[in-house]
């Protein structure tokens, strides 16, 4: 059950995407974990509206990333990615892999910084020869940062890991989102 949430929604999706990729399948999935383990407590400056302010206030977004487990999801940390790197190379990879992505969001008044409520997306990567299907579907919170977004910047995050290891980066095939 590693790498499968067994809840997946899968009559409502918020977004989808196709990317082609000519990397070899097992070396792409060993990067993804890599990628999606440098996620977690990424930090970049956000824009963020706050309710009963107007405007947008400087802030900032952090991130935190967990693999399916059945009906559970593990935090990707140090221990958890050679779990699954040790997956990866001994059972030759997964077919899809479940995550779900928590967007963290605060900002600053004066000098202080305060947080706000989070969102929660559940993301699905779904790993074929030379084409990454991803699934999204927005769990919790007010989704501040909106689908497409999303799928934008974990695509970055991946394509700028797999430029620094040497190898061709995905490339955008097709985008939906409601």
């Amino acid at each position: 059950m590693l790498g499968k949430y067994d809840r997946f929604p899968t009559t409502i999706l918020h977004g989808s995407a196709s990317l082609t990729h000519k990397n070899p399948i097992t070396q792409l999935q060993l990067l993804l974990i890599r990628s999606l383990r440098a996620l977690n407590g990424h930090t970049n400056e956000y824009s963020v509206s706050v309710a009963d302010h107007p405007g947008t206030f400087a802030g900032e977004i952090s991130f935190e990333v967990g693999i399916a487990e059945g009906i559970y999801f593990n935090y990707l940390d140090d221990e958890e990615a050679m779990r699954l790197n040790d997956w990866v190379s001994s059972r030759g990879g997964f077919s899809s892999l479940d995550t779900i992505l928590i967007v963290r969001y605060h900002y600053t008044q004066g000098k202080k910084r305060i947080p706000l409520r989070a969102d929660r997306y559940l993301l699905r990567f779904i790993l074929h020869t030379n084409r990454i299907e991803l699934r999204l579907f927005h769990e919790g919170g007010i989704m501040r940062m909106p689908p497409e977004e999303a799928l934008a910047y974990v695509v970055d995050h991946i394509n700028h890991n797999i430029e620094l290891a040497g190898l061709k980066k995905l490339q955008w095939e097709r985008t939906r989102t409601l």
